[in-house]
């Protein structure tokens, strides 16, 4: 099972700020937990893995995609979709699917929604985005810390290569100015040899 994602999103829907929060992967039979926030009401609801697997087969899906997309489309991050919230009667929420080159909406995905009899007040809302930032600041700072550990390897790195290069540069110069030597000792040898050769 995936690890626990928690996330808030806001929809303007007829012409009202709707809260979700969600909690991903809930339990081992849902998809996910959700809570409605509108002006001083609440709701929740499980959307159950059950209920996925249908609608992934009705908008012809693979369930792993469906998921994706679902957690996108609840994130706000896709204009493919619309949604809907109803509050009396039967109380849900819908997301439905734009379709590319189509006037057609189809139905995504349907939670419905039981009314908190003690509504979750805004302030949690507040207080649950507080703590994700003093976490995400804590993950910032981290990755920093360790930019900064590999930014100083790096240039560590660096400067061992310049020294290994440098003392490279000098052996080959070394070993060309005594390769020279020998050659120019042999070449002596020889004329040596072939003016005693000449000789005799």
């Amino acid at each position: 099972m995936e690890c626990q994602e928690s996330f808030i999103s806001r929809f303007d829907i007829k012409g009202e700020h709707v809260y979700i929060k969600i909690l991903w992967k809930h339990n081992e039979d849902d998809l996910f937990h959700i809570q409605v926030l509108e002006n001083t009401s609440s709701w929740y609801g499980n959307y159950s893995l059950e209920s996925a697997k249908l609608y992934a087969e009705l908008v012809e899906e693979t369930l792993e995609i469906y998921e994706n997309n679902v957690r996108q489309c609840l994130k706000n991050r896709s204009s493919d979709y619309l949604f809907d919230f109803v509050s009396s009667d039967e109380p849900n929420f819908c997301w439905k699917k734009r379709y590319e080159g189509s006037t057609a909406v189809l139905e995504h995905g349907k939670v419905n929604l039981i009314r908190d009899t003690l509504p979750e007040p805004k302030n949690r809302l507040i207080d649950f985005l507080l703590d994700k930032n003093k976490e995400l600041s804590q993950i910032i700072k981290k990755s920093k810390e360790t930019s900064d550990n590999l930014s100083s390897e790096l240039e560590k790195c660096k400067k061992e290569l310049e020294a290994f290069a440098d003392t490279k540069i000098s052996l080959e110069s070394t070993l060309y100015s005594k390769f020279l030597l020998l050659l120019n000792a042999k070449k002596k040898r020889i004329q040596l040899l072939e003016e005693l050769l000449k000789e005799n």
